[in-house]
């Protein structure tokens, strides 16, 4: 069983297993050109990408007219049903076996069904790695506390606020799009991609990310049947990619990179919601949105879910070996590189491991 992360080490102070859980963001997403709209029970996603929280309220328009994913401008509309989703917690059963896991952090906005739609899930021995290392709560902790500023705002009513608070997590001091976040983003999820692979070698095909992402729908990466507006590609988009095949080097930090990919909020202390002027900005939202499918549990707007989709890890596996290739180009050597090391073992710290290794690409025990 993997050792429990930081996050979880902080709830552990009389907190137990069955009282964590996390929230499950909604937000009417609309994203140039593709617009997700909440189900029936407010919920349009609770997901890691740029404009985050996928829960259910209107995202106010940026000049390019694109949400993005993570940004979470808006006030999320919450589930006023108050339903309670406490799920078993217990690690092992009587007999000292170790009992299957549900979903943890979505007790605020839980789902109602298990059902897919057009997503796939990853093997079940995956999926409840992941639920014994409290990777759901983690992931929305991690994206929570960086978009903090923006929910926190005077005035504001947003129930995840009032969640964090009493989940015991705190603002993290670089928010989304401030200087230094694109780094951290870029490590935080290299150090997820990197302990999935090295726990799981014979399915580590499944965290290698695209070729190419696929600008058409797709017998692997098909689009959600309320894809209505989503079907062309996004001409923005395109020409992010079309920059990210044959310009990646123009990058020439690692922060810089990761800012451009992650979203397009650009927050400063006068206004925590500014946003890119690049309307290319922000692909990793931009892929978080076009997949999302209102109709699966583990949506790609679903923070504490989506990382048990096979299509996350494409997305998240493409992007991290773009950030390879960049480093490459830049003439970068892992093992000299201070600022990469520290990022990358705060990274596995977060995770529950001790350290990165530049030589093995991994998180160490």
């Amino acid at each position: 069983m993997p050792s429990r992360p930081l996050h979880a080490r902080r709830l552990s102070d009389g907190t137990t297993r069955a009282s964590i859980a996390a929230l499950a963001f909604g937000s009417l997403v609309t994203l140039a050109g593709c617009s997700s709209t909440p189900d029936a029970t407010g919920d349009v996603g609770n997901d890691d990408g740029g404009g985050k929280r996928m829960d259910g309220a209107p995202m106010p328009m940026g000049a390019s007219g694109d949400a993005g994913l993570g940004d979470a401008l808006a006030l999320e509309a919450h589930d006023a049903a108050g339903r309670d989703h406490t799920m078993p917690r217990e690690d092992s059963g009587s007999d000292g076996a170790t009992a299957a896991l549900g979903p943890e952090c979505d007790e605020d906005n839980p789902v109602t069904t298990e059902a897919l739609g057009v997503d796939r899930a990853l093997p079940a021995a995956i999926v409840q790695f992941e639920r014994h290392g409290m990777w759901g709560c983690m992931h929305r902790e991690w994206h929570d506390t960086r978009q903090w500023d923006i929910f926190s705002q005077p005035g504001s009513t947003s129930p995840r606020l009032n969640y964090a608070l009493a989940k015991g997590w705190q603002r993290n001091a670089v928010q989304e799009g401030a200087p230094g976040n694109g780094l951290e983003f870029l490590a935080m999820h290299r150090a997820m991609v990197a302990i999935l692979r090295s726990t799981f070698p014979a399915q580590a095909s499944l965290f290698a990310g695209w070729t190419a992402p696929p600008l058409v729908a797709t017998a692997n990466d098909p689009l959600p049947a309320t894809a209505s507006g989503k079907a062309t590609f996004n001409l923005n988009m395109q020409s992010a990619l079309n920059r990210l095949n044959t310009q990646l080097a123009s990058f020439t930090t690692d922060d810089a990179f990761g800012l451009y990919i992650q979203s397009q909020l650009r927050w400063t202390a006068a206004d925590v919601t500014a946003r890119s002027p690049d309307a290319t900005a922000g692909i990793h939202a931009y892929f978080h949105v076009r997949f999302d499918d209102p109709q699966s549990a583990i949506r790609m707007q679903r923070f504490n879910r989506n990382i048990e989709s096979q299509l996350f890890w494409r997305v998240h596996g493409y992007l991290d070996g773009l950030w390879t290739k960049n480093r490459v180009a830049r003439g970068v050597i892992d093992a000299n590189d201070a600022p990469y090391l520290a990022a990358m073992t705060h990274a596995c710290l977060h995770m529950g491991k001790k350290t990165w290794s530049p030589a093995s690409a991994s998180c160490l025990p």
